[in-house]
């Protein structure tokens, strides 16, 4: 599933890369965990982004496409350094989840505009550990999960 999760995100950016009018008027990133994808940033028009969100979708073996990117101005310089940053914290906040063998690197974190969105094949205990901690790093807005759920 990472190879084939590489595979996607390759050809995905492979999309975007080749659509000139995306490229022009739009600012969107790509993740991919377990055969879906996430697409996050920002876009002139929601337009582009559905044509865009309906190829990617089409890509094979994707099994589903959230489309979470805002419609407005491009995302400054600072702008994405704090969203950087703000993934890192939370990224280092998972491994005080107090879990058993729980492993933080099992989440697939993406922050855009203080919004996080977390991705990974949890239990429900697990997701729920997880977006308690993530809701009270510093900077969160919002909490978006798109977790799978496994038995225990």
């Amino acid at each position: 599933t990472v190879i084939e999760d590489q595979e996607i995100l390759i050809r995905a950016i492979n999309l975007r890369e080749q659509d000139e009018q995306l490229k022009a008027r739009s600012n969107i990133s790509i993740d991919a965990y377990n055969l879906q994808v996430l697409l996050t940033g920002q876009a002139e028009n929601a337009e582009i982004v559905e044509a865009f969100s309906r190829r990617v979708a089409n890509i094979p073996r994707v099994r589903g496409v959230f489309n979470e990117v805002l419609v407005g101005a491009e995302a400054t310089w600072g702008e994405a350094t704090s969203d950087a940053y703000l993934t890192s914290r939370v990224k280092l906040a998972l491994f005080d989840v107090d879990i058993d063998g729980f492993d933080p690197t099992r989440v697939e974190v993406t922050s855009s505009q203080g919004s996080v969105y977390l991705m990974g094949l949890l239990t429900p205990v697990e997701a729920d550990a997880v977006t308690e901690k993530v809701r009270f790093v510093s900077g969160v807005k919002r909490v978006v999960k798109l977790f799978e759920y496994i038995d225990q």
